[in-house]
C-alpha cells in the first residue's frame, strides 16, 4: 500500500492476485499453464499485458504492466520454446495502461506507461541488453518532452500544475496521418486520496508528435473531458482512413470523438489466414514503406491497453505519399510481398 506523506511500497499489504495463463491446443480447447509464470508475475497486479516476439525466433515474450509495481514490478518473460520463461524485470513503479508501438523505426515494440502522477516512454535500443534477445530499453520520456499534468510525486497533497493524476487507458496511434505515433491516455479519479492528491475530475490527453516531441493538444481539439475515464480505443469506425477515439469512463456514457479528415494518405490492413488455428494471424508485424520511409505495426487481438478491446486491423498515416509496398511477417516467419498497391484504401490480405 502505498503512504501519501511517503510513497514507498509496503509489501506486506501486498496481497496475491493471481494471474492465468491458458495455452491454445489449436482443437478448441485450452490447457492453464499459469505455472509457467514466475511468483511475481503470478501474484501482481497485472493491469495490462501483450505478446510481442522481440528476438523473432516465433515464440513471443510476455510484456507485463503492473500495479504496485515495487511489490511485484512490471517485468518481460522471454520465451523459451513455449515451455519455461526467463524472467527480467521490466520496471519497478505504479502502471496501468499500456500503449505500444515502434517510435524509433528499429521495427522493436516501444512501451507507453500510464502510471500514478506520471508517464513513461520505454524505447528498445538492440545491440545493449543483456538478457536472451539483446535488446536493452531506457526511459525516453524526457527525450521526447513527454510530461502529464499532475501534481508533485513526492508531495500528492500539495499544489498541483494540471488534474492528470492518476492514468489508466493508453494508446498509440497515428491521429493525423503524419507518418509518426501519437498518444492518447485517459485520466481518472481513484478515491484513495482527497482533494488535489485525487481530484474528481481530471482532464484526458492527447499528445501529438512532430519532430520527435509529444505536446497534450486535447484542450483546443475538445477532447480533455473530465469525465472518469478508464479504456480506450483507437479504431476507424467510420471508415475515412482517419482513428477514431472511443473513450469508455465510469460515471457516464461511453465517449465516441470522429476525425475529420484532412489531406494526408492512409492505409488499413487486415490479416486472414483461413485454413490455420490463427485465423486473423494474431502476432504478424506488418510493415509498409514509402518514399518517405518504413513503419510496422503488431496485430493484436483487441487492444494493448486496459479495459479494451480494439479491431483486429493494422492502420498507417502515410502522409503524401501515392503509394506503398507491403510486407507481412507471418507468425511462422514467413514473408509476403506486395511492392506497390495504391493507398486510401481498406486492403484486405488472405494468406494462400
Amino acid at each position: 500500500m502505498l503512504d501519501v506523506t511517503e510513497p514507498q511500497a509496503n509489501c506486506e499489504d501486498h496481497l496475491a492476485d493471481p494471474s492465468e495463463l491458458w495455452r491454445n491446443n489449436g482443437d478448441g480447447t485450452f490447457t492453464d499453464i499459469a505455472d509457467l509464470l514466475p511468483h511475481d508475475t503470478h501474484d501482481g497486479y497485472l493491469f495490462a499485458s501483450g505478446w510481442y516476439d522481440l528476438d523473432a525466433d516465433g515464440f513471443p515474450e510476455l510484456v507485463t504492466a503492473a500495479d504496485d509495481g515495487y511489490c511485484a514490478p512490471s517485468q518481460v518473460l522471454y520465451n523459451n520454446a513455449g515451455t519455461a520463461f526467463t524472467q527480467e524485470i521490466f520496471r519497478e513503479d505504479f502502471d496501468m495502461g499500456m500503449g505500444v508501438g515502434d517510435l524509433n523505426g528499429d521495427e522493436l515494440p516501444d512501451f507507453l506507461f500510464t502510471t500514478w502522477n506520471g508517464v513513461t516512454l520505454w524505447r528498445s535500443v538492440p545491440g545493449l541488453g543483456t538478457g536472451p534477445t539483446g535488446v536493452d530499453y531506457v526511459d525516453a520520456t524526457g527525450a521526447y518532452g513527454m510530461t502529464v499534468a499532475g501534481p508533485d510525486r513526492t508531495n500528492p497533497g500539495s499544489a498541483r500544475n494540471g488534474d492528470q493524476v492518476y492514468g489508466w487507458g493508453a494508446e498509440l496511434g497515428d491521429i493525423d496521418n503524419d507518418t509518426d505515433l501519437d498518444a492518447v491516455m485517459l485520466f481518472g479519479y481513484w478515491s484513495y486520496y482527497d482533494g488535489a492528491g485525487d481530484p474528481l475530475w481530471q482532464n484526458d490527453g492527447l499528445w501529438e508528435q512532430y519532430a520527435g516531441t509529444f505536446t497534450d493538444v486535447a484542450p483546443t481539439m475538445g477532447l480533455s473531458d473530465r469525465g472518469v475515464g478508464r479504456g480506450v480505443v483507437l479504431a476507424d469506425l467510420n471508415g475515412d482512413g482517419w482513428l477514431d477515439i472511443v473513450k469508455r469512463h465510469l460515471n457516464e456514457p461511453t465517449a465516441m470523438y470522429m476525425s475529420n479528415c484532412g489531406a494526408e494518405s492512409w492505409v488499413t490492413i487486415d490479416l486472414r489466414a483461413p485454413d490455420t488455428a490463427n485465423t486473423y494471424a494474431i502476432g504478424a508485424m506488418v510493415r509498409v514503406t514509402t518514399s518517405t520511409g518504413s513503419q510496422v505495426r503488431w496485430v493484436q487481438s483487441g487492444s494493448s491497453s486496459i479495459y479494451s478491446g480494439g479491431p483486429v486491423s493494422a492502420h498507417f498515416g502515410l502522409g503524401d505519399a501515392s503509394d506503398a509496398r507491403i510486407d507481412v511477417i507471418w507468425p511462422d516467419g514467413d514473408v509476403s510481398t506486395f511492392p506497390q498497391v495504391e493507398v486510401r484504401r481498406h486492403v484486405t490480405i488472405t494468406r494462400d
